[in-house]
C-alpha cells in the first residue's frame, strides 16, 4: 500500500525498561489490524538483539506473572 508523502513515525522495541533502536539499517512495515494500513516503520532485529530481550524476558517472568492484570494491560498497551 503506498503512503505517498506522509511521514511515518518508527516504533522502539522495549527491552526491559529501555526503549531499543535496534542496529539493523533494514525498516520493516508496521500494520495497523484496524485499518490494514502501514502506521509505522520498526527496524529488523539482529541476531543478538533477540537473544538479549529474550534473555530480558525470562529472566523477569516470574516477578510478571504475579502482577494482575489491571495493572498489567497499560504496560501491554503502551505506545512508546
Amino acid at each position: 500500500m503506498s503512503q505517498g508523502t506522509r511521514q511515518l513515525r518508527e516504533v522502539f522495541r522495549p527491552v526491559g525498561s529501555k526503549r531499543t533502536e535496534g542496529m539493523s539499517v533494514r525498516l520493516r512495515d508496521f500494520y495497523s489490524p484496524n485499518t490494514e494500513e502501514t502506521s509505522a516503520n520498526v527496524t529488523s532485529a539482529k541476531e543478538d538483539e533477540v537473544i538479549a530481550a529474550v534473555e530480558n524476558a525470562a529472566a523477569i517472568l516470574p516477578a510478571w506473572s504475579s502482577v494482575n492484570l489491571e495493572q498489567s494491560a497499560p504496560v501491554m498497551f503502551e505506545d512508546g
